[in-house]
C-alpha cells in the first residue's frame, strides 16, 4: 500500500475516536426528555466510556508487539465498532452505558497504535509532517463536530449521531480489513514479567507520574466542561441547540487554531515562557468561569470567553507536558504512551462521575466542580518546576 494511502486511512481511523464525544453531547437534552431520566447518567455514560477507554489503551500496546499491529488495531476497531451499534440499538439508559463502555474500549486501539504504526512505515521527518497534518485535519473536524450533532439532533432526532458513528466506525473498519498492512517487523514475544517489571518502574516514579497526571487533568477540565455544556447552555441559559453549537464549536475552534500554531509559537517565544504565559490563561480561565457564575450566572457569552482563555492556554501547555512526559523513559516508550493515555481516561472517567453528582443545574456549581482540577494542575507545574524538570 502506498504510504500517502496509508496516512488517509489511518486518520480515517482515529475520526471515529475523536468524534464520539463532541459530535454526541448536542443531543443529551432531547436524550434526557426521551428517556424520561436524569441528566447526570448521560455524563456518567461517557465516564464509562472512558474507563473502558482506560482498560484499551492500558494493554493494546503490548499486546501489538506480540501480535502485530494489524491483529491488534483491527480486533480494538471491531470491538468499537459493536459499541457503537449498541449504542444506536439499546432502548435504555443502563445498556446505552454498556454500550459507551464497550465502545470506549474497542476505542484505546487506533488511539495507541495508529502513532505507532505511523512511527514504524515513516521516517522521522515524514512522522513529524504527518502528526502536523492529522492533529490539523482531526482538530478541524472536532471544532466542526458539535454543530454538525445540532443540526442533526434537530433534523432526526439525538439518535442520528450514534448512527453516524456507527455507520463510520463500520465503513472505517472494512477499509482497514482490506488495506491496513502489518508494520511491525519482527514480533516479539511476549513476557509477563518483562511487562509487569517496565510498568512498576513506570508507576515508582515519581517524575513520570507528576509528568503524566499533570496535563491528564487539562484534558478532564475541558472534557468536563464539554460533556456539561449542553445542559447548560441549552436549560440554564435557554440558548436554542443552534445557538449552543455556535458557542461550542467556537471555543473547540479556538483550541483548534491554537493547537496548529502552538509549535511555532513555542519555537519564536521559547519553552519556559510559553509555559507561564498558557498556565496563566488555564488559570485566568478557571477562574473567571467562578466569577462570571457568581456575578453573571446565565451568561453564555462570557462563560464561552471564559473556556476560550482556557483553550488558549490548555493547546499551548498540553504538547510540552505531554512530550516531556513520553522524554522521561525513551526506551520504554510505548508502555509510556499506554500508561499515559490509560491514567488520563481513569482521571476522566472518575472526575465525571463526581462531576455528575456535583453539578446542580448552574454555572457555578460547574465552575466548583472543575476549579479543583485547574489547582491541582498547578501544583503539579510548582513539583515539576521544583524537581527542575528541563522541559518545563
Amino acid at each position: 500500500m502506498q504510504k500517502k494511502y496509508l496516512s488517509f486511512l489511518l486518520s480515517l481511523s482515529l475520526l471515529p475516536v475523536c468524534l464520539e464525544v463532541d459530535l454526541s453531547v448536542p443531543g443529551f437534552p432531547e436524550m434526557a426528555l426521551t428517556l424520561g431520566i436524569q441528566e447526570k447518567l448521560l455524563q456518567q455514560s461517557v465516564a464509562w466510556n472512558f474507563l473502558g477507554f482506560f482498560i484499551g489503551a492500558l494493554i493494546y500496546g503490548p499486546c501489538s508487539e506480540h501480535f502485530g499491529r494489524r491483529f491488534t488495531l483491527l480486533t480494538g476497531f471491531f470491538i468499537m465498532t459493536l459499541g457503537a451499534w449498541g449504542c444506536v440499538l439499546t432502548q435504555s439508559i443502563y445498556a446505552f452505558s454498556y454500550a459507551r463502555f464497550i465502545q470506549g474500549l474497542g476505542a484505546g486501539a487506533p488511539a495507541v497504535l495508529v502513532f505507532t504504526i505511523i512511527s514504524d512505515s515513516f521516517s522521522l521527518k515524514q512522522t513529524e509532517r504527518l502528526i502536523g497534518f492529522m492533529n490539523a485535519f482531526l482538530t478541524l473536524c472536532m471544532a466542526g463536530a458539535p454543530g454538525l450533532g445540532c443540526l442533526l439532533v434537530r433534523l432526526y432526532g439525538w439518535k442520528s449521531t450514534y448512527w453516524l458513528l456507527a455507520l463510520l466506525s463500520g465503513s472505517v473498519f472494512i477499509l482497514l480489513v482490506f488495506y491496513l498492512p502489518e508494520s511491525l517487523k519482527t514480533k516479539k514475544k511476549f513476557s509477563f514479567y518483562s511487562f509487569k517489571q517496565d510498568f512498576l518502574k513506570l508507576l515508582r516514579s515519581p517524575d513520570f507520574m507528576i509528568a503524566a497526571i499533570t496535563p491528564s487533568l487539562l484534558f478532564t477540565f475541558y472534557m468536563g466542561f464539554v460533556v456539561t455544556a449542553p445542559l447548560l447552555y441549552c436549560h440554564i441559559f435557554n440558548t436554542s441547540l443552534f445557538s449552543y453549537g455556535l458557542y461550542q464549536s467556537f471555543f473547540l475552534g479556538v483550541f483548534a487554531f491554537v493547537s496548529l500554531l502552538s509549535s511555532k509559537i513555542t519555537t519564536y517565544f521559547g519553552k519556559k515562557e510559553t509555559l507561564i504565559f498558557s498556565n496563566t490563561l488555564i488559570m485566568a480561565g478557571s477562574l473567571s468561569l467562578v466569577v462570571t457564575g457568581i456575578f453573571f450566572p446565565e451568561s453564555p457569552f462570557l462563560t464561552t470567553a471564559s473556556m476560550s482563555f482556557y483553550s488558549i492556554g490548555f493547546a499551548l501547555a498540553y504538547p510540552l507536558l505531554f512530550s516531556r512526559s513520553l522524554s522521561l523513559f525513551p526506551v520504554l516508550k510505548g508502555l509510556s504512551t499506554s500508561l499515559i493515555m490509560s491514567l488520563r481516561m481513569l482521571i476522566s472517567a472518575f472526575s465525571l462521575f463526581c462531576l455528575s453528582n456535583a453539578y446542580q443545574h448552574s454555572l457555578l456549581s460547574l465552575a466548583f466542580a472543575l476549579l479543583p482540577l485547574a489547582l491541582l494542575f498547578m501544583s503539579g507545574i510548582i513539583l515539576l518546576h521544583h524537581k527542575k524538570l528541563k522541559s518545563c
